[in-house]
C-alpha cells in the first residue's frame, strides 16, 4: 500500500537533488535521514488509522475511544517485530497470519525495517551514510508490509471461548 504523502516526498528530494547537482553530496544524506524519519512517521499513522478502522468496527463508543487509546500507549516502534506484537493483543492467529505473510514477502520485511532502522539512527544523533535512491528503494519493498498488516488485522477470525 503505497502512500501518497511519501511518494510525493521522495519525488522532491530526488527532483532536488536532480536540479541542483547534489547526488551523492552531504545534502543527498541529509535528505535521505529526513525521509527516513518521515516516510518511518507514515507508516505510523497508517498503521494507526487501520486499527482506528478496525475499532471503529465495534458498536460500543466506549470501547473505541480505548482501544485508540490503548494503541498510543502500546505501539512504541513500528519494526516488523513490533507489529506482530500489536497485532497479537488482537489474538495468536491475527499475529501468526501476519508473520506468514511476512515469510511470504522477506524483501519487504527486510526494507521496513531498514527505514526503521534508519530512522532511529536519524532521531538518536548517529546518522548512517544512505542516499535517497536508497531509502526510496527500501520504501518500494517496505510498503508492502502495510498491506501484510492490513490483510491480518481485517481478518475475520472465531471468538475465543
Amino acid at each position: 500500500m503505497k502512500l501518497k504523502v511519501v511518494d510525493d516526498l521522495i519525488d522532491l528530494c530526488g527532483n532536488h537533488l536532480a536540479q541542483t547537482g547534489t547526488k551523492g553530496t552531504q545534502i543527498d544524506l541529509i535528505l535521505a535521514n529526513y525521509l527516513a524519519v518521515s516516510i518511518h512517521a507514515a507508516f505510523e499513522q497508517e498503521i494507526e488509522r487501520m486499527i482506528g478502522d478496525r475499532a471503529n468496527q465495534a458498536a460500543d463508543a466506549v470501547l473505541r475511544e480505548f482501544m485508540m487509546s490503548c494503541v498510543g500507549a502500546v505501539f512504541r516502534s513500528a519494526g516488523i517485530s513490533e507489529l506482530a506484537g500489536l497485532l497479537k493483543r488482537f489474538g495468536g492467529e491475527y499475529k501468526g497470519l501476519f508473520q506468514d505473510e511476512m515469510k511470504k514477502r522477506s524483501r519487504a520485511s527486510t526494507s521496513w525495517d531498514s527505514i526503521v532502522a534508519h530512522r532511529h539512527g536519524t532521531a538518536h544523533q548517529s546518522p548512517t551514510q544512505i542516499f535517497v535512491y536508497e531509502i526510496a528503494a527500501f520504501y518500494e519493498h517496505g510498503h508492502l508490509v502495510l498491506d501484510a498488516f492490513k490483510l491480518a488485522l481485517d481478518a475475520t477470525m472465531p471468538a475465543p471461548v
